[in-house]
């Protein structure tokens, strides 16, 4: 593992990268829109000139090749799957198809080694990210997705899927309040870097995530809180004398985030040959 490396999967305008560059890490970034590219490559182009920014203009898939890529007119909606263009179009927000390159997130890490953090964000395809780690023995200590909040099934896959991979410690985030959140001074990952994160952040990241770490069995029971609370405040919308049930908690989507063993925190790793 390379602990001055971070993987930015899914990097839209570079929200989340800017924070890790701030903080001293080198960043492998992963975006499929080309348009987004287009800014990415302006806005780090002192970065990519130091070595320290490295954009893949790619869609993580299940082959390398080209693969349908649905342009979301909501940027951050951008997806290779089309049951998440369909969701989004019953939404008013319409889809162009378009064709992108792809490559398979071993190829990454073959490439370019294995990270410390992996951030994952890339709607509806966030598992092909764990399940590529698996061919290897080594792991980023600290990983991150979004949670499918379709089901409390597809809720406790994520975390299924992160308990496969090797992870036994889990935070899930509420991403409606990581607009609050702010570095932590001083810092516990890499160097203090004072940010504000905008809406849409992933924020915050391995030791420095402001909760608590919790088991596999604590972060199914709050999944099942989450949708309860979901639904509640779904009925209550639709029916104005339920009002009193709607949560106090900011609607919002969650990531999972996974940590090694506390056991593992400080080995040393070797990127894979």
């Amino acid at each position: 593992m390379n602990r001055s490396l971070i993987f930015d999967i899914g990097c839209h305008i570079g929200e989340d990268s800017e924070f890790y560059l701030k903080k001293g890490f080198h960043v492998v970034a992963v975006e499929a829109n080309p348009a987004l590219c287009v800014i990415l490559r302006k806005r780090f182009v002192k970065e990519i000139i130091e070595g320290r920014f490295v954009l893949v203009e790619k869609a993580i898939a299940e082959r390398d090749g080209q693969v349908e890529f649905f342009v979301n007119k909501a940027s951050i909606w951008g997806t290779i799957r089309s049951h998440m263009a369909e969701r989004n179009a019953a939404a008013g927000a319409e889809s162009t198809k378009i064709s992108v390159p792809s490559t398979r997130f071993r190829s990454l890490i073959e490439q370019f080694g294995m990270p410390y953090y992996l951030k994952v964000d890339i709607e509806g395809a966030d598992h092909l990210c764990l399940e590529g780690l698996q061919s290897f023995s080594d792991r980023p200590m600290y990983a991150s997705i979004e949670v499918d909040q379709s089901s409390v099934f597809e809720m406790h896959q994520s975390v299924k899927l992160f308990k496969q991979t090797g992870y036994t410690r889990f935070q899930i985030v509420n991403q409606g309040l990581v607009p609050l959140v702010r570095s932590p001074n001083p810092a516990s990952e890499g160097q203090y870097a004072p940010h504000e994160f905008p809406e849409g952040a992933t924020g915050t990241f391995g030791k420095e995530l402001p909760g608590e770490w919790i088991t596999e069995t604590q972060s199914r029971l709050e999944f099942v809180k989450i949708f309860a609370r979901n639904k509640l405040d779904g009925l209550s919308k639709k029916a104005p004398g339920l009002k009193m049930l709607r949560s106090r908690v900011p609607g919002s989507w969650y990531d999972l985030h996974g940590a090694l063993p506390a056991e593992l925190e400080n080995s040393q790793y070797h990127s894979p040959s």
